[in-house]
C-alpha cells in the first residue's frame, strides 16, 4: 500500500512539475503585436468635391500599423462627416477603433446652372467678336501669335490689354428665341487676385446686373505653372432674365488687370448671333499632368474644348497593390551595376521605374566607419564639431579638390555580391558626381562608376555636412580578404562619413595578423 501511495505522490509531482514547465515556456513567448495607429496609405480617386456631396472612398486603402511596425489593409473603418458635405470642410476623418488619419479634400459651390428649371443649352460667344469701344489706345483683339505668353486662348484670340488705365467696353446682341433665364459664365486671363465687382460692369438691356455675391477672383501665381494675365480661367457670375427677341449685354472695364476671351449664357431658350452651341460639356481625352512615384501620387487632367471646365483624377503611388501591372524591362537589365527597369502600366499609362537591386536574398547590411579606415594623402580624420552629427562621432575631411583615398579592408566568408552605399556629405552649392575625378579600386582592379551617381543636396542648410546615403553599384567580393578604395584625384569632393555594403556573405574587418 505505501508503495503504491508513494508512486501516485510521484505521478502528480511529475505533471506538475511538466505542467510549471509548459507555463513558464508559455510566459516566455513574446507578446502579440499591439495596434499603434492607422494611415491611409493610398488616397480616393476622388477629392474635389460639390457642396452637398457624399464623400467617395473608392480607390482608398487604409492600413493598420502594429508595434512591430508591420501594416495590414483594414475595411471595416467609419469616415466623418459621412453625409452631404458642406462648404469649408477641408478633410474627412478616418477611423478604426480608437484611431484617426485624415483626407484633405476641397468642398466648392454647387453650380448656378443647377438653379435653372427645365431644359436648357450652353451658347460660348468669343470676346472679340463683340463691338470695342475703348480710349485705351493699345486695348484691342488680340491674337494667339507663337510667342507662349497667349497661352492658346479659346478661338485663338481675346480682348486683351485692359490692365492699362481708361475704359473700355464690349457691347454684344443677342436674340433669344422666348423669354430665358441664363448664367452668365466668363473666362478671365488676370493678373491680381481682385473681387469680381472690380472687374467688370456688366448690363443686360440697359440694366446693371450685380453677381450673386462679391467672390475673390485667385491670381494667375496661385495656379501652379501659370503665366501672368494669361491662366484662362471659367467663373460663373450670375442668372441674367433674356427676354424674347434682342438682348445687348454690355461688359464695362472698372478696373486693371485681366484679358477676356469669351463669355458663355446657359439658357433655357435657344440663343443666336454669334454663339457657339456646345450642348454641354464635351472632354477630351485624360492627359498625364504629374507623374506617380513610388512614394507619391499623381494626377491625370481632362478638359471641355468648349469651356476649359477640368476634371482631375488621381493616380495613386506606383506598386502592383494599387493596381499597376507591373512588366520587366528585358533590355535594361539588370545590368552590370545592378541596375533594373520595369514598366507599370495603369488605365492606359505606363511609367518606367529604375532601381539598384539588392545582390540575393537573405541580404545583410554592414556599416564601417570611414575614420577607422586607411586614410592616405589630404585625407584625415573629422570630429564632431561643427560638423552635424556625423554616425560614430567623426568623419573623413579634407578631399575637397586634393588628392587623398579612404581604403576599407573587410573578409568575407565567401564569393558573393554586395551593394555598396557611401553616406557622403555634400556641400550646399551643387550636386557632386562620383565619376568626375574619383576612382574606385576593388582588389587591386578598378571598376566603372556608373554614370548617373550623382551625390545630391540634402538639403541647403549645412555646406558639406548635408549627410545623406547614395547607392553606387554592385560589387563582387571575393571569399578572404577584399580591399575596397576610393580614391579623389584632385577633383572637387567633400567628407566622408562611412560605407554602407549590403551583402548575403557575412563581413568583418580584416586585421593583419
Amino acid at each position: 500500500m505505501k508503495t503504491k501511495c508513494r508512486n501516485a505522490a510521484l505521478l502528480v509531482l511529475a505533471v506538475l512539475m511538466a505542467l510549471s514547465v509548459a507555463l513558464a515556456g508559455c510566459s516566455e513567448q513574446e507578446p502579440e503585436p499591439e495596434l499603434i495607429g492607422i494611415e491611409v496609405t493610398t488616397p480616393p480617386r476622388k477629392v474635389a468635391y460639390v457642396e452637398g456631396e457624399s464623400f467617395d472612398k473608392t480607390g482608398m486603402v487604409v492600413e493598420a500599423v502594429y508595434s512591430d511596425d508591420t501594416h495590414t489593409p483594414v475595411t471595416d473603418y467609419t469616415v466623418s462627416p459621412a453625409g452631404a458635405l458642406a462648404l469649408g470642410v477641408t478633410s474627412v476623418t478616418v477611423t478604426y477603433q480608437t484611431f484617426t488619419d485624415t483626407v484633405p479634400i476641397t468642398v466648392s459651390k454647387p453650380s448656378l446652372t443647377a438653379q435653372l428649371t427645365g431644359s436648357y443649352e450652353r451658347y460660348k460667344f468669343e470676346a472679340e467678336t463683340g463691338e470695342l469701344v475703348t480710349d485705351i489706345g493699345s486695348c484691342a483683339k488680340g491674337l494667339e501669335g507663337t510667342v507662349e505668353s497667349n497661352n492658346h486662348p479659346s478661338g485663338d484670340a481675346f480682348i486683351h490689354h485692359l490692365s492699362q488705365g481708361g475704359t473700355a467696353a464690349i457691347t454684344y446682341h443677342i436674340t433669344a428665341e422666348a423669354d430665358a433665364q441664363a448664367v452668365l459664365t466668363i473666362c478671365l486671363g488676370l493678373g491680381t487676385a481682385r473681387s469680381y465687382k472690380n472687374l467688370f460692369e456688366i448690363k443686360i438691356n440697359g440694366v446693371i446686373n450685380e453677381p450673386v455675391e462679391n467672390f475673390d477672383v485667385p491670381a494667375w501665381d496661385t495656379v501652379e505653372g501659370a503665366i501672368q494675365y494669361y491662366t484662362w480661367t471659367e467663373f460663373e457670375v450670375m442668372i441674367v432674365s433674356l427676354k424674347e427677341g434682342d438682348n445687348e449685354i454690355v461688359f464695362t472695364k472698372t478696373t486693371n488687370g485681366l484679358n477676356f476671351d469669351y463669355f458663355v449664357l446657359t439658357s433655357t431658350a435657344p440663343l443666336e448671333n454669334t454663339a457657339e452651341k456646345t450642348n454641354g460639356h464635351s472632354y477630351q481625352t485624360w492627359t498625364l499632368e504629374e507623374e506617380p512615384t513610388l512614394e507619391s501620387t499623381g494626377k491625370a487632367v481632362s478638359y471641355c474644348e468648349y469651356c476649359r471646365d477640368r476634371r482631375e483624377e488621381t493616380l495613386p503611388e506606383i506598386s502592383e497593390a494599387n493596381g499597376y501591372t507591373k512588366k520587366p524591362v528585358e533590355a535594361n537589365g539588370p545590368d552590370t551595376f545592378g541596375k533594373a527597369t520595369w514598366e507599370y502600366t495603369l488605365e492606359g499609362y505606363t511609367f518606367e521605374f529604375s532601381s539598384r537591386l539588392y545582390p540575393t536574398n537573405g541580404t545583410q547590411s554592414y556599416l564601417f566607419e570611414c575614420e577607422r579606415m586607411t586614410l592616405e594623402g589630404a585625407a584625415s580624420i573629422g570630429k564632431e564639431a561643427n560638423s552635424h552629427d556625423p554616425h560614430g562621432g567623426a568623419y573623413v575631411q579634407g578631399l575637397s579638390g586634393n588628392t587623398g583615398s579612404v581604403t576599407l579592408e573587410i573578409t568575407s566568408d565567401k564569393a558573393a555580391q554586395a551593394l555598396f552605399i557611401i553616406c557622403f556629405g555634400c556641400r550646399n552649392t551643387g550636386d557632386v558626381k562620383l565619376k568626375d575625378k574619383r576612382t574606385l579600386t576593388v582588389n587591386g582592379s578598378e571598376v566603372t562608376i556608373p554614370d548617373d551617381v550623382v551625390f545630391t543636396r540634402a538639403n541647403t542648410d549645412y555646406n558639406y555636412f548635408n549627410w545623406a546615403e547614395f547607392e553606387v553599384m554592385i560589387l563582387d567580393l571575393q571569399e578572404g580578404k577584399n580591399t575596397i578604395k576610393l580614391t579623389n584625384n584632385g577633383g572637387g569632393f567633400s567628407n566622408l562619413d562611412y560605407f554602407r555594403l549590403v551583402s548575403s556573405a557575412e563581413l568583418e574587418l580584416w586585421f593583419e595578423e
